[in-house]
């Protein structure tokens, strides 16, 4: 039997073991919004953890009631022949309370053998708030109903990132990769998509990111070759010019909105506040 190398169990986790729990969202001065965003991981990723660390027959859980309520877990992890145990708890959660609670109290164990422990001194990190953003959080003005704030996640500093060795199947996938992205025209691929792969061409992938990644961006391409396949040419006439519509007269009915002065739409400042770049949608942000 081989002893664990344990010291393994602090590494950095990849960025799509990690989940982003909105903590805090407020609006600025200029009417904006900001979110602040803190990182964590599920349960699946420290139960992977173990067992590629120490192996699924060296490690075992056992859950007990807490001392004042929740659940608390104790994670045993054999080391030459002789199991130790460390132990914590959690609170039941609201959703699902009992599986909740069990999930918390397995990552507070497992943080005491190093699992994840590196989160707790994760540099401060907010939400790119955009109104295509997938992610969403709510914010709750006192003075006008609920606002929908939604957000990206940035992707993860290159610092915070595992280092991957390369295999040749894996050197193979990223030649790959760059011969399908060559292939795509400019303006295709999202900022966020691009991003995503310079960030992984200097951290690097696992065999797994990269199948995904080539996988779509193949699909990318068919996608263009059908659209471009069903699209019919237009023919233009030179000899027929377009008609010229006349231009209406408003008619003034002596009714005016408020803020409403000859036809233009004039939107007041008050206080000190921009209210043309600060538009709020009560549903979306």
């Amino acid at each position: 039997m081989t002893k664990p190398d344990l010291i393994k169990l602090k590494a950095f986790f990849p960025e799509d073991d990690l989940e982003w729990l909105p903590k805090q969202c407020r609006q600025k001065k200029d009417g904006t919004y900001w979110v602040l965003i803190i990182p964590y991981i599920t349960r699946r990723a420290v139960m992977e953890r173990l067992d590629s660390v120490c192996g699924p027959e060296n490690w075992q859980d056992d859950y007990t009631p807490g001392p004042n309520g929740g659940v608390m877990c104790r994670l045993s992890i054999r080391v030459n022949g002789e199991w130790i145990t460390k132990c914590d708890c959690a609170d039941n959660t609201n959703i699902e309370a009992i599986k909740g609670g069990i999930s918390d109290a397995l990552k507070r164990a497992a943080t005491k053998w190093g699992v994840g422990r590196y989160l707790s001194q994760f540099p401060k990190t907010y939400g790119i708030v955009s109104r295509e953003g997938k992610e969403w959080t709510k914010y709750k003005p006192k003075s006008r109903k609920d606002v929908i704030v939604k957000y990206f996640i940035p992707p993860v500093p290159d610092e915070w990132l595992p280092a991957f060795p390369e295999n040749d199947a894996l050197v193979e996938l990223k030649n790959e990769i760059k011969a399908v992205v060559a292939k795509i025209p400019q303006g295709i691929l999202t900022p966020r998509k691009i991003n995503w792969l310079n960030q992984k061409y200097k951290t690097g992938f696992t065999e797994g990111e990269a199948r995904r990644a080539l996988r779509r961006l193949k699909q990318t391409v068919r996608e263009l070759k059908v659209s471009t396949s069903t699209q019919c040419p237009v023919q233009q006439k030179k000899d027929i010019e377009p008609v010229k519509k006349e231009e209406s007269q408003p008619i003034d009915s002596g009714v005016h909105f408020r803020g409403e002065v000859e036809g233009d739409a004039h939107i007041p400042e008050s206080q000190g506040h921009d209210y043309r770049n600060s538009w709020i949608d009560n549903k979306y942000i």
